[in-house]
């Protein structure tokens, strides 16, 4: 996942768009990228995994990819293939607040 916020002062378009530039993935035409906010989804899941977390983790240059600031990832989640994942992805998934897609 990515932190928007980590490319201050422009729309939202734009730090999207820095996003997709950064991207590690193939990203695919028909591919979207889901916004969440963090606090209402921490709090939206807290009755189901007290644990999750959202983590800054920056990415080096490396492999022809440039560095990317705004990489972060999910921690504390259930064991993939479980079903508290699948109820835990469901819940994360009522967050989503906005829906982009992943080609602009």
């Amino acid at each position: 996942m990515n932190w928007l916020e980590c490319f201050p002062g422009i729309s939202k378009s734009q730090q999207v768009e820095q996003v997709r530039q950064r991207s590690r993935l193939q990203l695919r035409p028909n591919g979207r990228f889901a916004e969440l906010n963090v606090g209402q989804t921490k709090e939206h899941v807290h009755g189901e995994l007290e644990d999750l977390r959202f983590v800054h983790d920056p990415l080096e240059a490396e492999g022809g990819f440039e560095a990317d600031p705004s990489h972060s990832e999910i921690a504390g989640l259930p064991a993939a293939d479980s079903p508290e994942a699948e109820l835990v992805g469901d819940m994360i998934g009522e967050c989503v607040t906005a829906v982009h897609q992943a080609v602009g």
